[in-house]
Parts: C-alpha cells; structure tokens; sequence
C-alpha cells in the first residue's frame, strides 16, 4: 500500500478514536451526560458572589442575581432603576463597595467583567457620574485621599476607571450608558457658561472657561480612546465633533460669533486637551 494513502488513513482514525474514547468516558450507567454550558463553571461567578456576599445571605446561582445582588450593594436602589439627574448621594458602605468592584476587575489585565453582569455594573457606575467626572476631567490622582471626588469621594485611580470602562464597554450599550451619563454632564456645564465667558479677556490668576475647555477636552478624550480600543467608529458620537457642536449650540445662543478671538481660543485649548488624552 502506498505510505501517502496510509499516512491519509492514520490521519482519519485518529480522530476517531478519541471521539470514540471520550464516549466511553461519558457513558455511566448506560447513559450519557451532556455537559451543557450552565454546568461549566464560570471564572467570573466566583469572583462576583466573592464581591457580593459579605452583603448578602446569598453566595452562589445564576450569575444575573450577583450582578443584580451587586448593583444594589453599589447604588443602595433596586437593581435596574435609572440614576437620578441630580447628584446621587450614597452612604459609605456604598461607595466603598463600588471602589472593591472597580479594583477586583481591575487587578490584571486578564481580569474580565462577565457579559451577564456589565449591564448592572455600567448603571451602578452612572449612580455615581458626578464622582466619575472629577477623575475623568481632573488631572490629579483620585486615589490619593487628599484629593476626594464630590459628592461620594470615590477613591479611584484614573487608569483603573479607564479599564473598568473598557471592560464593560465589550458591550456597546453598556458603554453608551456610561458614555451619555458623561456628556450630560459636559452639556451641563457648558450651558453655564455666558456671553461673557466667550468675549472677554481673562484678568487675574484663574480663568474658569478656560479651564473647562481643558476638562471637556480630557474627559472626551480618554472616553474616545476607550471607544477607539473597542473599535467603535462613530467619531460623530464618540470624537471632538460632538464635543464642538455642543459648544457650537451655546455660542450660538449668547450671541457670539465663532471667529471672535476668546471663542477660537478657548475651542482650541479643547482640542489640544482631547487630543492629548485621546
């Protein structure tokens, strides 16, 4: 027989055989067990109903009741309910329990966040948008007490809230969810700003509207940078296009043209700072 038809053959049999083997291993009693993927165990359930227990009587089941047991535990509201437009308040057991999730995801790079517990972390995260502001848009390390996040003073490192992010962002909506809490924010404080901060030449040592151009610039920055890794495309959504049309629309309602001087400046130091972040 010629050695190329036998070697085709042993290639065959091969496989074959170790299907057959395995069969055999599965076969107790005359029957044969299916493993189904409900009966593997997932890395991530344990590390969740580790987060959750010390808050609640349960440790184990289905890994949606951890992320619902672990969004109530972070937010101190029915898992699901959507965060309040004003400034969410939250006692410190709360915050505390957030920052312990934000680090136990965070701990490696191998570390992922279950795909049935992203949507409760992401709106757990909302509940705290105006802390996540402060590390998104101030360069300074959150993480260090002396510098606290208002209201909650949520002790999160910059690059670990990045990641966090990142790892809920493999689903878009869970992103966008983030995403949105923070450009309401950034719509916000730019519907503060008046004719005056556009026009005027800034005196002393400080200058607000400034200032907030460099914050909106980082926050939008990092949040792009974010949505680049995930591949998501839309710079129209996630870029500095949005962030200028936002501006756009309150210059346009105090009267002030987009050529005056103050107002090609201060869109400027916005761009540099996103493009420095992005």
């Amino acid at each position: 027989m010629p050695e190329a038809v036998e070697e085709r053959r042993k290639m065959y049999r091969s496989p074959l055989a170790i299907t057959a083997t395995v069969i055999a291993a599965l076969i107790v009693g005359g029957s044969i067990f299916i493993l189904s993927d409900d009966d593997a165990s997932d890395p991530g359930e344990e590390l969740c109903w580790s987060l959750v227990s010390s808050e609640s009587s349960e440790d184990s089941g289905p890994l949606t009741k951890c992320g619902e047991a672990l969004e109530s535990a972070m937010t101190g509201r029915p898992a699901g309910e959507d965060a309040p437009r004003t400034t969410d308040r939250h006692s410190v057991e709360e915050v505390r329990m957030t920052e312990r999730v934000i680090s136990a995801y965070t701990e490696s790079e191998t570390t992922v966040v279950p795909e049935a517990i992203r949507k409760n972390l992401g709106n757990a995260l909302s509940h705290y948008s105006s802390d996540v502001s402060d590390i998104l848009q101030v360069d300074v390390d959150y993480s260090d007490e002396d510098f606290p996040t208002e209201p909650n003073n949520l002790s999160v490192s910059v690059a670990d809230l990045s990641d966090f992010i990142f790892k809920l962002g493999a689903d878009s909506d869970v992103f966008d969810v983030v995403y949105e809490s923070q450009f309401n924010i950034i719509s916000r404080q730019i519907d503060t700003l008046t004719r005056r901060d556009f026009t005027a030449t800034p005196s002393g040592a400080t200058d607000r509207p400034l200032g907030l151009m460099r914050q909106f610039g980082r926050a939008t920055g990092i949040l792009h940078r974010i949505a680049e890794k995930e591949s998501f495309t839309d710079t129209e959504k996630y870029g500095f296009p949005r962030l200028r049309n936002a501006l756009d629309e309150r210059i346009e309602k105090v009267g002030v043209s987009r050529k005056h001087w103050r107002v090609q400046n201060l869109y400027r130091a916005a761009e540099e700072s996103f493009l420095d972040w992005s």
